[in-house]
């Protein structure tokens, strides 16, 4: 597992830790959150409200928790480590996680040899697709599903043996860890809901009657632990519904086109593993797949490789029923989530429906990041079939090397200079012991680049490519990171939802202040200073900013 680890985090081991992966926008948010709950563990700040957008409540709800990674960054941080190095550090705790959990699938739950389980582990924690979208760092909340599988997996194997207490113990661990998850970052376990949602009829339609009438069997003679893990599991929901509803019920939601429309992934998306994957690299280019927005989204491809093996795999599970087991209704649960969110030619989707009548998926922007997710059923597909087919041990080393070998990307997102990130806060320094809350006009002397995604969408929507993403995101995302490290609110901050009268996209606007004033009225806010490092003097008091 070191050495995976060590591969996949080669670049910025390349560099002694000063470049990490992420971004001077998504990146820094998620250090502020992560510093949160360094706040929350060593001082007993409220777990639910943030430094940012104050004085609202419950301001934790406007984005992924990352209550998960942030246990690990806490203990790095109270080891001696900065926010940025200790947020590395929960990378590297989150893959391992994800590769212990793959193991632990593929070896105990699906009963695959070792050697076999092993590189399904090294296949899913290297993941191209995961390295590419390291800048967004909450979707390591991946490696929590092989965990969940497993114990659903074990869930049934129990029922199936008539083992009541079983059952109640992984049942509930199970739902424990649902909820946990689906506290800590919303995407995954919304995709990972659907895709059971899919799942549970084309299992049992797939099952020999009599296996169906044995499985209805033992679930009414173990209903009471059944009844109970689902209690169980409605308790371990109630965090994130508490934290989430208020926030979705003052109308927080993606519409249609701004949001689901722009990111559908095409056939073309299926192809994209980034120009920088070492076998597969010239082929986003080639069949122009990197357009619109080069900048990401649209790079959730798998290696064609894996697309083989997979595809081969569900043909011998559709005439393997026995041997194969679940990874028929599995591969075609993952088959129909994808046509679903597929944009067909001229510009049509069946996923409008999808976001018009399921709950909670208008909160679902970016789909394609359900291709990501799918690895945690394409790998055990593809290794369960390698498993049980017989060949000489030289092709299975071959096929395995193959599949290993196209999952290497180049082009890793390490973006994020902790150095300078480091010096910013030094610089800057405190908000004044009189200043109650503060907001910012500008943290830094030096501009910094507009993303290029933001770039790209902007001329997406026939602008000229300047956007106005770095605008927003600069002086918000600095007052984010700031009041996470210094421990002082700032009425700034920014995600994908803000609230109502959230009016600070552009510091650099000639009524900045105005609107900072009226927030102050509105909320009652004394003591609130400005911060501004083009100033001869930084900190300000509002009264006397303009």
């Amino acid at each position: 597992m070191l050495t995976c680890l060590a591969i996949f985090f080669r670049d910025a081991l390349m560099t002694r830790l000063q470049m990490l992966y992420g971004d001077n926008y998504d990146g820094m948010i998620e250090v502020a959150i992560l510093n949160h709950w360094y706040r929350v563990f060593t001082t007993g700040a409220a777990w639910d409200v943030t430094g940012y957008f104050y004085p609202y409540a419950s301001t934790l709800g406007y984005n992924d928790t990352y209550v998960v990674p942030g246990i690990p960054f806490s203990l790095a941080r109270i080891a001696g480590a900065d926010p940025f190095l200790a947020a590395c550090a929960s990378h590297v705790a989150m893959k391992s996680i994800g590769f212990v959990g793959m193991y632990v699938l593929l070896r105990r739950g699906l009963n695959v040899r070792t050697l076999l389980a092993l590189s399904g582990a090294v296949l899913f924690t290297t993941a191209n697709v995961s390295l590419l979208h390291m800048y967004h760092a909450q979707l390591l909340s991946v490696g929590l599903f092989p965990w969940l599988s497993f114990l659903a997996v074990r869930t049934a194997r129990m029922l199936h043996r008539d083992r009541s207490y079983a059952v109640f113990a992984y049942g509930c661990g199970f739902a424990v860890l649902y909820g946990v998850t689906a506290l800590n970052a919303f995407y995954g376990v919304w995709f990972f809901s659907l895709f059971l949602a899919i799942y549970a009829p084309v299992a049992l339609m797939l099952m020999p009657a009599n296996e169906r009438q044995a499985f209805g069997a033992a679930a009414m003679r173990h209903w009471r632990a059944l009844l109970a893990c689902l209690v169980v599991g409605a308790i371990a929901l109630l965090p994130m519904l508490l934290l989430y509803l208020p926030i979705m019920a003052t109308g927080a939601r993606h519409s249609w086109e701004s949001g689901p429309h722009l990111y559908l992934p095409n056939m073309l998306t299926l192809f994209n593993v980034g120009s920088g994957n070492l076998v597969w690299g010239r082929l986003p280019t080639l069949l122009g797949a990197d357009a619109p927005f080069p900048g990401g989204e649209t790079r959730f491809g798998l290696p064609i490789g894996l697309m083989v093996a997979t595809l081969f795999a569900l043909l011998w599970a559709g005439r393997e029923r026995a041997k194969s087991g679940i990874m028929l209704p599995v591969g075609i649960a993952l088959g129909v989530v994808t046509v679903l969110a597929l944009r067909w030619p001229p510009d049509h989707s069946a996923w409008w429906y999808i976001y018009s009548y399921v709950p909670g998926a208008s909160a679902v922007r970016v789909v394609s990041r359900f291709l990501l997710f799918a690895l945690v059923g394409i790998i055990p597909i593809v290794i369960v079939f390698l498993d049980r087919t017989p060949r000489r041990g030289w092709v299975l080393t071959l096929i395995l090397a193959g599949l290993l070998v196209e999952e290497v990307q180049l082009d890793a997102p390490l973006t994020l200079d902790r150095h300078a990130q480091l010096r910013m806060l030094a610089a800057v320094g405190p908000p004044p012991a009189q200043c109650s809350a503060f907001f910012v006009v500008s943290a830094r002397s030096a501009d910094f680049p507009v993303l290029a995604e933001s770039r790209a969408i902007d001329r997406a929507w026939g602008g000229d490519g300047i956007g106005t993403g770095g605008w927003s995101y600069r002086p918000n995302v600095d007052a984010m990171v700031l009041a996470s490290y210094y421990g002082r609110p700032t009425i700034n901050g920014i995600s994908s939802f803000n609230p109502p009268d959230w009016t600070f996209a552009n510091p650099q606007a000639a009524d900045y202040l105005d609107h900072v004033r009226s927030y102050a009225m509105r909320h009652r806010l004394h003591g609130l200073c400005g911060l501004d490092v083009r100033r001869a003097v930084s900190w300000f008091p509002l009264a006397h900013g303009a």
